[in-house]
């Protein structure tokens, strides 16, 4: 990583080089693409980032542009003369920031779609396909809460999407619900912290007291919430929440409102 960093100044711009770029994902015919959106989402950096890093990768033909459902998709351009000096960079670099989409995954994906959660549809590893059944309706929200919780621990625009699914399905949680629930302690914490997140952009105080008892109270110092490569810097000012559940993160409460007030309803 420490090439590529000296080399490449703007964290931005290496987070797409290496979700773009990788070697290993490119071997192995993993997604490297998407929107603007999807992209930003993948690698926890702003739409207005993400959109100018990829126009100026476009100038430079780094990568291919094309429109797929009225939306314009970006993949590394394998083509270009200089494409294996690149790859070759980036394999000396860390992984990309969020890992391969596997189909266990993407089921899980779907299944929070089903529920109300706000995430794109990216070009993912699809899971193999069943036998339809008539009027299949979603399933309780809680038993997904394990995976769910890993999951977004791993993927911004799954722990952006969780507080606005909260909000939607508050009614499954109770306090004898959460109590019954079988998930470990750290689980628990980010579960009480994306609780009282859903409560405070949704407005519904309920939420925030149901998240008072996942409180972990050995967390005695900040901790990073994102597992990996997705965030290695403090929480940003002003995300006083994050800290008071000793979480540090890239995202601030910001990004969390304005999805929420994207999708929400009246």
């Amino acid at each position: 990583m420490a090439m590529l960093t000296y080399l490449v100044k703007s964290k931005a711009r290496r987070r797409l080089l290496l979700l773009l770029w990788g070697e290993a994902r490119h071997a192995a015919g993993m997604p490297q693409r998407g929107s603007v959106t999807e992209l930003a989402d993948a690698v926890g950096i702003s739409f207005g980032s993400a959109h100018k890093e990829l126009a100026e990768m476009k100038r430079l033909q780094l990568v291919t542009a094309g429109q797929v459902d009225g939306k314009e998709v970006f993949a590394a351009n394998h083509a270009h003369p200089h494409a294996a000096v690149l790859r070759a960079l980036v394999a000396t670099s860390h992984a990309p920031a969020v890992a391969a989409t596997s189909r266990a995954d993407e089921a899980l994906l779907q299944a929070l779609r089903r529920l109300g959660a706000p995430l794109a549809k990216a070009g993912a590893v699809k899971p193999k396909a069943v036998a339809a059944k008539p009027g299949p309706q979603p399933q309780p929200l809680l038993p997904l809460l394990a995976r769910s919780l890993e999951l977004a621990r791993r993927r911004p625009d799954v722990a952006k999407a969780l507080p606005v699914l909260f909000s939607r399905r508050s009614h499954e949680f109770t306090h004898v619900g959460l109590r019954a629930l079988k998930l470990a302690a750290d689980k628990k914490h980010a579960l009480g912290f994306l609780l009282e997140l859903a409560g405070e952009v949704a407005g519904d105080q309920r939420l925030a007291t149901l998240a008072e008892a996942l409180v972990d109270h050995r967390v005695h110092r900040l901790q990073p919430f994102f597992i990996g490569a997705v965030s290695r810097r403090a929480a940003k000012p002003g995300f006083a929440l994050a800290k008071k559940w000793g979480f540090s993160m890239e995202l601030d409460a910001a990004a969390f409102r304005d999805l929420y007030r994207k999708v929400a309803r009246p």
